[in-house]
């Protein structure tokens, strides 16, 4: 079965970011997390989401070029 919160670090290695980086987001409110005392928590799923919402899709060039050559 797979956790559902995650430590700071593990978090990090999930994400492929800095702990540091993290320090940084969670006191600038760009990604969710949890406060437990002093220690913060990471919940896979709102990760996951959030980073879907996040990803920018590539162009689709043949359609680019379509359009250019239709305007030629």
């Amino acid at each position: 079965m797979k956790k559902r919160y995650m430590t700071l670090r593990e978090t990090a290695q999930y994400l492929g970011v800095s702990e540091s980086f993290l320090y940084k987001a969670t006191a600038k409110k760009e990604i969710p997390f949890i406060r437990l005392g002093r220690k913060l928590q990471f919940d896979v799923q709102r990760l996951d989401k959030l980073m879907d919402e996040k990803t920018v899709e590539p162009i689709d060039w043949s359609e680019k070029v379509n359009q250019w050559h239709e305007r030629s």
